[in-house]
């Protein structure tokens, strides 16, 4: 698929909502509808583009309902400035036990460059030829590292779809995983009540799998370690 096709449509705010949503748990057109205040006949022809172009897909439930999720790694770059301009997708092969070594060698790079003083020409274009280098390390890395907390994610699903039978334990487990804290934004993402929300962080607390604390006078939730 063409980048400008990918931009397209991600430039419209509904399908970057339903994307977002994706992104927590899978869904059906019901509960996309119902959490983004939307349509059911806008969020099918939303789902419909998204999944010709490859990002999400469907599945069929035993009840024979649909439900879509992300299927795609996808990270795009863009490049904005005075001097250049360029979108792309990213890709790379780096290891991530090999990342230490290539935060090093931009380290040296870098250090390198910092001592220089001199404006001739040659240099300069040097220069550009090295920080492009010390650019393409750094999406390397990027890319990586978001594989690798992609890969993290599944494993806390995997535990939690182990673990709970009640899908309201599955997506809130993720969703402290991703770094949401508060009952209150727990019950706006998740298109529940607050009530819901604080009975099943009560029996995870209690179950030692996650830690209540208070922060600025609000009550926040943790992953146990």
């Amino acid at each position: 698929m063409k980048i400008s096709e990918i931009l397209d449509l991600l430039g419209n705010e509904s399908r970057r909502k339903i994307l977002e949503l994706l992104s927590r748990r899978p869904c059906y057109v019901s509960e996309i509808s119902y959490c983004l205040k939307m349509a059911p006949k806008a969020v099918i022809e939303h789902l419909s583009k998204l999944e010709r172009a490859g990002l999400i897909e469907s599945i069929t439930d035993e009840s024979r309902r649909k439900y879509y999720y992300i299927s795609r790694k996808l990270r795009l770059e863009i490049d904005l400035a005075p001097h250049m301009f360029g979108v792309g997708v990213a890709v790379s092969s780096l290891r991530v036990e090999n990342i230490p070594d290539k935060i090093f060698e931009i380290h040296s790079i870098i250090t390198e460059l910092m001592k220089s003083t001199t404006l001739d020409m040659r240099d300069v274009i040097s220069q550009l030829e090295k920080l492009r280098k010390v650019q393409k390390t750094l999406s390397d890395i990027q890319f990586t590292l978001t594989e690798t907390i992609n890969e993290s994610f599944n494993r806390l699903v995997e535990f939690a779809e182990r673990s709970y039978e009640d899908a309201l334990y599955r997506v809130i487990l993720v969703a402290i995983g991703k770094g949401t804290r508060y009952p209150e934004e727990m019950a706006e993402e998740l298109g529940v009540s607050v009530r819901d929300v604080q009975r099943v962080l009560s029996d995870l607390e209690k179950a030692g799998v996650v830690k209540k604390e208070v922060e600025k006078n609000r009550i926040m939730y943790t992953i146990h370690k």
